[in-house]
């Protein structure tokens, strides 16, 4: 037989029912996974900072006063933040400088509105990926009001590879549909692998990849980038020409490739002379090369200037007979990075020659 609870008990029990109903309706219960409920906002402190400059595009050194910068979510439509829900908002200082916190993480528009500015407009940077507790530094560069409409944006290199901790710069050009417009597009960095400034030099801070990104007006172009860790310098080809010399010596050609994300911060040329002294010469990266490093430029005492190795005569005494011993100098190439990490090339040798024993006489 089923026993019945009091009624006093009965009546709590009911009420307790109730209330978990209640509960459960209000922190929108569903019937499992994700479903039933809203959208849940980010817990407290999950917000990021963007953090910079609003400049002329024509003047990247004039800072635009009092221009209002938005940070806007990605559904947003239109240039202005009464099109779109303002996350954040704030007004640059005189010399265009901003900080924007408490921004919400996820992506965002970041729109800077030049209101009181009559001879500029305003600039919309879409996809900045915010992360908690980030701060991107932003400049942003605002185009002249009647400007020609930019068309397409190039980024040269189109792409790069970088040590962690190393720095790239970046060349961004502007073109419209009747050529080119002289004025410096926007850069920022997403995938949070480093920080771009408004010259276009990229800082690697954290290995992985994403993309570094150069806007202007609507259009846009991006490089991807990957940053790893450290790693020693690259040396690519060494070439030495020629490597074997008379007895009266002579110059000798010497061409180093090399390469490093970090920034290569020495490349010294090692001379192992017969007499086992060495001499160190160091090398110059050729300016119109991007890792190409030659010998300084050296006169040859006959009023020549060119980047050569000299190498002398054969010094050996001959012996009795005539006869002189060949000499080997051995050449290495040692390339450092910024951070002290070096690697080596293998010898190379170039071989002066001796005088040979002069030939016996001949006999009628």
């Amino acid at each position: 037989m089923t026993r019945l609870l009091p009624l006093s008990m009965r009546s709590a029990s009911i009420a307790l029912l109730v209330a978990l109903a209640l509960l459960c309706l209000l922190a929108g219960c569903g019937g499992g996974g994700n479903g039933g409920g809203g959208v849940v906002p980010p817990p407290v402190g999950d917000t990021a900072t963007v953090q910079g400059t609003v400049v002329a595009a024509d003047s990247v050194t004039t800072g635009l006063a009092g221009a209002t910068i938005s940070a806007l979510g990605m559904g947003a439509a239109g240039v202005g933040p009464a099109q779109g829900a303002v996350l954040a908002q704030t007004t640059a200082d005189a010399n265009g400088n901003f900080v924007l916190p408490g921004i919400p993480v996820g992506d965002v528009s970041i729109v800077a509105d030049t209101l009181n500015e009559g001879n500029y407009g305003s600039q919309r940077i879409n996809g900045l990926h915010l992360n908690r507790n980030d701060i991107v530094n932003l400049t942003v560069t605002v185009l002249p009001v009647g400007a020609a409409t930019p068309t397409i944006v190039y980024l040269s290199p189109t792409g790069a590879t970088i040590d962690l901790r190393g720095k790239i710069r970046f060349h961004g050009s502007v073109a419209t549909s009747s050529g080119s417009l002289d004025v410096t597009p926007t850069y920022y960095v997403t995938g949070g692998v480093g920080s771009v400034d408004r010259n276009g030099q990229f800082d690697a801070t954290q290995a992985g990849t994403g993309k570094l990104w150069a806007v202007c007006g609507t259009a846009r172009t991006a490089a991807n980038i990957t940053v790893t860790n450290p790693r020693p310098p690259q040396i690519t080809s060494f070439f030495v020409s020629p490597k074997a010399l008379t007895a009266a010596g002579g110059k000798v050609n010497v061409v180093c490739a090399a390469n490093d994300g970090d920034g290569i911060a020495q490349v010294r040329l090692e001379v192992y002379k017969p007499d086992t002294t060495i001499t160190n010469v160091m090398m110059s990266l050729n300016e119109g090369t991007l890792e190409t490093y030659e010998l300084p430029e050296v006169p040859d005492g006959l009023g020549n200037v060119g980047r050569w190795l000299i190498i002398p005569a054969n010094s050996n005494t001959p012996d009795a007979l005539g006869h002189q011993e060949s000499q080997r100098y051995s050449l290495r190439v040692i390339v450092s990075d910024n951070t002290g990490a070096s690697t080596e090339t293998d010898f190379v040798d170039v071989v002066v020659a001796g005088i040979d024993s002069p030939p016996p006489p001949s006999w009628p």
